[in-house]
């Protein structure tokens, strides 16, 4: 009789605790976790959400944030497309603005930014899509694009940020980009509104030539149209880009001398690379020697790519130059590092540097969500930001990540430049 009331004892502790592991061990879905902050976001601006058919899908990891999928019942199988970034999603399931948002993907942040579309989450730097296509939750309907689709999206998305930087009204005449080139943390593109002045036209920018048969842009300090895109949709000259240092002329020339008529300024035997030759080849030209004056003769530039200590001249005067020994003695200088030519300065890599439009506020980190900084320092009106890991791209991307709150809360976000001068060693 004790035997078996024992084992009915033993049974029932064992029953409890398959009861007690199995509630224990109870978590909630990823989709119902994000439901409820989902709706709120969509009801913020008025808009009324059909919880009976809302559907709710975790896509994967994008890094700093979750990806998820919000669609109706009814319109689960709709057909669409989306680019962003190198990737293209596919699936129509909206819920929200099928205009800006017609595959339905939100990306979270349940500590930091909280829910925007997997858009903005891209284009503000939050997302890595990479991670997101690599995901092996649920990513179906994700392809990367092809090398054609890259440069084309390109394109269309530097003339999409060029027309709005500009407030470019594209019904008088539509706005054209004639090529992009991605690099590290810029695209470089060449656009225009205008129709083309047919007269040749010259830009010189830190040690390059550029040289178009026809003026492209309207601005006289940019009137070859050359611009730059950053990662976070920030557009600006080219020339402004790279006195800043953000951009080295050096890194882009191999790659952007293929799509413009982009030159080394005193590389006359055309090999891409300052030399001796060159320096030898003006002072054979001035001698009026046969090989000298056909290389300069066949060279695009002709005559003015030999102007290397006065490239102002062939602005000034239209195209034309006054060449001298003093450009061969130039060249054998700058090769001796006996000269220092004025250009874009350095920069502290692992600090970024802002004022704030409000003194009294006192800022934190978690102020500035848009990148991880590793401390702050506030002085007044000045703030300095430290970065976790130093590096002029790390730099670079931390500036371009906050410019969107350029004259909103924040001013000059820029970095802190290491004073040079300008000296003959």
């Amino acid at each position: 009789m004790y035997k078996r009331i024992l084992s009915v004892a033993l049974a029932l502790l064992m029953l409890c605790g398959a009861v007690t592991v199995s509630v224990s061990a109870f978590e909630p879905s990823l989709e119902s976790l994000f439901k409820d902050p989902f709706i709120e976001y969509i009801e913020q601006d008025g808009s009324s959400v059909d919880e009976e058919f809302l559907y709710i899908n975790y896509i994967g990891s994008a890094g700093k944030c979750s990806v998820y999928r919000a669609y109706y019942g009814e319109v689960r199988g709709l057909e669409t497309s989306q680019v962003i970034g190198d990737y293209k999603f596919t699936y129509g399931a909206l819920v929200g603005d099928e205009n800006t948002n017609p595959t339905g993907l939100y990306a979270w942040d349940e500590f930091g930014f909280g829910i925007m579309t997997l858009k903005e989450a891209y284009d503000k730097g939050y997302a890595d899509l990479d991670a997101l296509y690599k995901s092996e939750d649920y990513n179906r309907g994700i392809y990367p694009l092809t090398d054609g689709e890259k440069e084309e999206c390109l394109k269309e998305k530097c003339k999409e940020a060029y027309v709005k930087e500009y407030g470019i009204d594209t019904g008088l005449l539509p706005a054209r980009v004639e090529f992009a080139v991605q690099f590290e943390n810029y695209a470089v593109f060449q656009a225009s509104h205008i129709e083309p002045a047919q007269m040749e036209s010259f830009q010189y920018i830190y040690g390059y030539w550029f040289y178009e048969p026809c003026i492209l842009g309207e601005d006289d300090n940019n009137p070859l149209g050359l611009y730059t895109l950053d990662n976070y949709g920030n557009v600006e000259s080219l020339y402004n880009t790279a006195g800043k240092s953000f951009i080295d002329m050096d890194e882009i020339f191999p790659e952007l001398s293929e799509k413009c008529n982009m030159y080394l300024s005193g590389d006359i035997d055309s090999d891409k690379k300052l030399t001796v030759k060159d320096a030898t080849l003006i002072q054979k030209y001035l001698a009026k020697l046969p090989e000298a004056v056909k290389t300069v003769y066949e060279h695009r530039l002709g005559y003015c790519v030999m102007e290397v200590d006065e490239p102002w001249r062939i602005k000034m005067f239209g195209g034309s130059s006054k060449v001298t020994v003093k450009d061969a003695t130039y060249i054998q200088k700058k090769l001796a590092k006996m000269v220092f030519e004025e250009g874009p300065q350095p920069f502290y890599e692992d600090r970024v540097v802002t004022w704030v439009l409000d003194e009294a506020k006192q800022y934190t980190l978690e102020d500035f969500p848009e990148y991880s900084f590793e401390r702050m320092e506030q002085e007044g009106s000045c703030i300095v930001l430290y970065l976790k890991e130093a590096g002029k791209a790390n730099v670079v991307d931390a500036v371009n990540s906050l410019l969107y709150r350029e004259g909103a809360d924040l001013a000059d976000i820029t970095v802190e430049y290491i004073p040079t001068e300008d000296v003959y060693i």
